[in-house]
This record gives structure tokens, sequence and C-alpha cells, in this order.
């Protein structure tokens, strides 16, 4: 019941942003609209070729207007209308929206730039061509400055689009890195008083780079020298930060052993707070765990003592008994991992 409410609340919330359209112009900027615009605004239920048709009128009225508000409610449109279905958002980028909305993420009006960077990223979802030409408008720049302003919704926007961007693509993530997304991540992770979501999403992008990355782009990445602040947000308080901050440190770690050695005190650091947090029981917490082991093991770098020495492996004994078979299994291969002579 809670998830069909939720569907219909979002049905609505569409519905009134094609209304509010509708009614913009109505008011301002006339004579850049007629009304066949906003009878097609007006209605809930739009046919495709009237959809088809007002696009095009929208996307004109975005790129010529100089009423900020009219720019405001049009991305807002957009963003609603790209997100109503797959064939939507198919009209949407075919209407030539992708440039108009780029270029309005250099304007002046915070809330405009996150409507317009929801709108970029629910066009180029799992579409790897909007994706390259949302790159080759420009979008870099400005996202990765979007990214560090201090209001989390505006940072939240420009994660969402960034992350799409760096999938599937090392000369996306060649774009990226020149725009000074690395230093901008640092400049994320390291800000007081992070938003979690934001954290959790700066993390995923930063997991994005290196999984899609080239050789050398990986290099430059472990050359930031990010562990730290992700041994920072295992630290943290929220569980799913927790969580997602050890998935990206396996990530990184997996790209640098084969190429730079690491501190074996901070990867010492890591295998300790995982410990730490297996009074959770969690089972993310073993998999990760013995993913590290094995990865140690792999590169011949002997970090059994961490495990096998502190307070952590006698969970690890007591978790063997769990009634939770998953949790069982993953205490006893890490238990038998670690009394092995293999790492």
């Amino acid at each position: 019941m809670g998830i069909k409410n939720s569907t219909q609340r979002k049905k609505t919330l569409r519905v009134n942003y094609l209304q509010q359209i509708a009614k913009v112009f109505s008011q301002t900027e006339k004579q850049q609209h007629d009304s066949a615009a906003c009878s097609f605004c007006s209605s809930c239920h739009p046919s495709i070729d009237e959809l088809s048709e007002t696009l095009s009128k929208m996307v004109r009225c975005l790129r010529d207007t100089k009423c900020s508000q009219l720019r405001l409610q049009l991305s807002s449109a957009l963003f609603a209308i790209s997100a109503l279905s797959e064939q939507h958002r198919v009209l949407v980028a075919q209407s030539g929206a992708l440039p108009c909305l780029v270029r309005t993420l250099y304007c002046d009006d915070l809330k405009t730039c996150e409507m317009a960077a929801w709108a970029l990223a629910a066009i180029i979802k799992n579409s790897p061509r909007e994706r390259d030409l949302v790159a080759a408008y420009g979008a870099t720049l400005p996202l990765a400055t979007l990214m560090c302003n201090p209001r989390a919704e505006i940072q939240r926007a420009a994660l969402e689009v960034l992350q799409q961007l760096s999938l599937g693509s090392s000369s996306r993530i060649g774009l990226l890195l020149k725009n000074n997304i690395l230093p901008n991540i640092r400049l994320v992770l390291f800000q007081p008083r992070s938003d979690p979501d934001v954290l959790i999403r700066t993390f995923i992008l930063l997991c994005y780079i290196i999984q899609e990355g080239n050789r050398s782009q990986k290099l430059e990445v472990i050359n930031a020298d990010f562990l730290p602040a992700l041994i920072d947000g295992l630290c943290r308080s929220e569980a799913h930060v927790k969580r997602v901050a050890a998935d990206t440190i396996f990530e990184l770690l997996s790209a640098a052993l084969p190429f730079v050695p690491c501190s074996t005190k901070r990867i010492a650091h890591v295998l300790i707070l995982l410990c730490d947090h297996l009074a959770t029981e969690e089972l993310w917490v073993l998999q990760i765990i013995y993913d590290v082991l094995v990865l140690l093991e792999k590169y011949a770098i002997d970090m059994k003592y961490v495990v096998r020495y502190c307070d952590g492996f006698k969970k690890l004994e007591e978790m063997q008994r769990s009634a939770n078979k998953e949790i069982s299994i993953g205490a006893i291969e890490i238990v038998e991992l670690c009394n092995s002579n293999l790492i």
C-alpha cells in the first residue's frame, strides 16, 4: 500500500509540473509561446504527437528566454516529462533539450541549476549516446563546480549526473579529470558535517571512476591518496556510509596493489575498523573482510596478525555458530583463511 501511494504521489507531482509550466506560459513572455502549448501543459494525459510538437516549443523557449522564473519552470517540466517513461525520455532527448539544459547549468539561480541537473540525469539514464553528448556539450565543468556547493540538494543533483557520466567511457572520465573532479571530490569528502547522502554519492562516483578508468586514470586516482578520507568514512556513525566507504576502499586497493605499494599500516587500520563493525553481524562486513584478505593473499602481503590477534577474531569465531547460515559460512571462511599459511 505504501509503495502504491508513493507512486501515485510521484504521478501527481509530475502532472503538477506540467500544470505549472502551463501557468508560466500563460503569464510570462507571451511572445515565446502559443495557446497550443498551454493546452498541452494543462492536460494530464497529453498524446505523444502533442508532446513531440510542444517539447520543441519548450526547448526553444528555454534556449531564448531571459526570464529566470520561466527557465526554472521549463527545466522542472523537462525533468518531470523525462521521468514519465522510457518513451518520454527519448522524446525529450530528441527535442534538442540537452544543449539547452547544459547551458542552464551555468546560470546564476541555483534552484534552476539543480532542476537542470536532475533533468539531465533523467535523460541520460542508461543511454551511453546521451551521456557522450552531455559531456561533449561541456557539462562536466559546471557539474564539478556544483558538486562542491554548500547546499546538499545542489550537490546531490550534480553528483547524480556525474555518476552517470563516469560509467562506461574512459574518454568521459578523462574529461572529468581534466575539469578537476578529483580535487573537488576531496573537497566534498573533507567538508565538515558532510551530508550522509552526499558522502555516499561521492564515494560511488569515486568507485565508478576507479572501475571504468584506464590504467593511467587509475594511477591518477591512486596518487590523489583518497584512502584517509575513505577510512574517515568507515568511522562515520551511519551504517550505510560505512558500507559504501568499505566497498570503495576495496576498489581502490584492488586498483592500487598491481601498480603501487600501499601502506600496511593503513590496510591494517581498515581491517581493524571492519572487525570493530562485526558486532552488527551484517553480512557485508564479512564479505569485505574476506575480499580484502584474499586480495592481500594474492599480492603476498601478510596481514593475518591484524585479524587473527585482534578482538574481532573472537567475534568471528562466535559468528561461525550464527543461526543465519550466510553469516555462519562467511565467518567460517574468514577463520579458515586466517588460520591457514596462505596469508
